[in-house]
């Protein structure tokens, strides 16, 4: 930790170098944990950047996971960088009514923020008590994951952990995720995240150097849904087809209701598996989620037929309930409905003309969805699906 009281019970922030002249001043004054009032040693050396610990093993219910010198010098720079916004931060303050001491705690617009810079993996259980307990105070916590956690596969493909996912924040239509690299003094942006699976996901990066931005981007919220990514989509979903052929296993509920429908993993229909707003909810991938409503739903309808939303959602909902479909833990996020993507879907498909619109909740099924019979065929309805679905969201 980077704070303690001094013997007369003020709070010092310890300096980010100490002079040699003045080290061991500093070394020979007592030091106590602002929390739980344990005494504290100082940490200073050659290499190391100065920081308290506690003398043993602490039951400090404050004391968060031991940490890192990237951890201290995140801290340290994130502090900075607000103070040099003019925004007035406080260095790991102690909340006694929620026994908890973020990295930073700042007080912008009448809204209190709680920064917590993550460099190592810490268990669901306990970024979710934390993060409740900071919203339960009336404090928005904002956790930044530290950049070099982050795997990118390719230029816009990045893989994300289900601990990785927890750091989403924003809207449901716009989710991003910050980080930050104290060595470079850069703040990274993933936005919008647009996930394919449950670990793949695209987005684009925005490189923020500390030194030209301002911190307002973390307060930033955008609600317009944005897809950027239709080439990589599509490549990711071919993949997924060639994927599956090789490795489906009839244990699998959802290769298992293909088989049962007929349908084969590798010619699915192209309107299966296509982005839509507020799939970020949904932990499981887009091409079983939608396949599950056309198999549910759509496929054994006849052309004029009606079908009401009320049965796709309770459809949809069986399928989570029963495991099939995961939704994902998202604390950061609020007005988390599921439904959200249901209903971009069923828009997606009138516009494609699979379904038509007929007021107060029911559809029609106006064309069936094609199901081809050989790999030219595939070829041909799929180009066809991508080339509507470009031209849609250009528009």
């Amino acid at each position: 930790m980077l704070t303690a009281r001094d013997v007369q019970g003020k709070i010092i922030t310890i300096p980010e170098n100490i002079p040699k002249e003045r080290l061991v001043e500093w070394q020979t004054n007592q030091y106590y944990c602002p929390c739980c009032t344990a005494e504290l040693i100082l940490k200073a050396g050659q290499i190391k950047i100065p920081h308290f610990a506690h003398k043993k093993t602490s039951a400090c219910t404050a004391s968060s996971e031991p940490e890192s010198e990237y951890h201290l010098l995140g801290k340290r720079k994130l502090f900075q960088w607000f103070v040099n916004n003019h925004i007035e931060p406080e260095m790991e303050p102690y909340l006694p009514e929620i026994r908890k001491r973020p990295d930073i705690l700042i007080y912008y617009k009448e809204q209190s923020y709680a920064i917590e810079f993550q460099c190592s993996p810490i268990s669901e259980e306990v970024f979710l008590s934390r993060t409740k307990s900071y919203q339960g105070a009336g404090i928005k916590p904002i956790w930044i994951l530290a950049e070099k956690r982050i795997k990118r596969k390719k230029t816009r493909k990045y893989s994300l952990s289900a601990f990785q996912w927890l750091f989403a924040m924003n809207t449901v239509q716009s989710p991003m995720i910050f980080t930050f690299c104290p060595d470079k003094q850069k703040l990274y942006m993933l936005e919008p995240l647009t996930p394919f699976s449950p670990r793949t996901t695209f987005s684009q990066l925005a490189v923020l150097p500390l030194s030209n931005t301002l911190p307002q981007i973390l307060f930033s919220t955008n609600k317009t849904w944005k897809f950027h990514f239709t080439e990589e989509w599509r490549a990711q979903r071919k993949s997924w087809a060639i994927h599956s052929v090789k490795t489906a296993k009839q244990s699998n509920p959802f290769f298992n209701g293909l088989y049962k429908n007929g349908l084969s993993p590798a010619w699915i229909p192209s309107e299966i598996g296509l982005p839509v707003e507020g799939m970020v909810m949904i932990e499981t991938s887009a091409v079983e989620w939608q396949g599950w409503i056309f198999m549910d739903c759509l496929q054994n309808k006849k052309i004029g037929s009606r079908i009401y939303r009320s049965q796709i959602y309770h459809s949809f909902q069986r399928r989570i309930s029963n495991g099939q479909i995961r939704l994902r833990t998202l604390p950061m996020i609020s007005a988390k409905n599921p439904f959200l993507a249901v209903d971009a879907y069923l828009t997606l498909l009138v516009k494609l003309e699979i379904l038509e619109f007929g007021g107060k909740g029911i559809y029609l099924i106006k064309n069936k969805l094609n199901l081809p019979t050989s790999s030219v065929e595939y070829v041909q309805l799929e180009s066809s699906i991508y080339s509507k679905l470009s031209e849609m969201i250009l528009l």
